[in-house]
């Protein structure tokens, strides 16, 4: 069994937009290279995303850096930030920092909850 990851890494607003609306919860993971807690976030983005409950969950990292547009367009002033978006691709929370695995899971947990 290969452990690939579920992690999308993506660039384009287009393609976000499509993910967006898939009908499905999605979080984004704004981070950098060159950023130390971007670093130490990426292990524990990585656990939750490739937890087997979470399989109906978009999970995408987005390089700041290299989409400067989609930075822009969701207004992230520091990095790290984790967007949450509902099913409907409505943003519903952001983080901002090194937050816990546990504190990633409660969130989504909460947004699978909404009606």
């Amino acid at each position: 069994m290969h452990n690939e990851s579920k992690i999308k890494h993506i660039n384009s607003i287009t393609e976000v937009d499509q993910l967006l609306n898939s009908g499905k919860i999605t979080v984004i993971d704004f981070s950098a290279e060159w950023c130390g807690p971007c670093k130490m976030l990426g292990p524990r983005f990585e656990k939750v995303a490739n937890d087997t409950k979470h399989n109906n969950i978009n999970f995408i990292k987005i390089d700041v850096d290299s989409a400067k547009e989609l930075a822009n367009k969701y207004e992230i002033q520091s990095i790290p930030t984790l967007i949450y978006f509902n099913k409907k691709g409505k943003e519903v929370k952001k983080t901002f920092g090194l937050v816990a695995e546990k504190d990633i899971n409660n969130i989504i947990e909460e947004i699978e909850k909404e009606k």
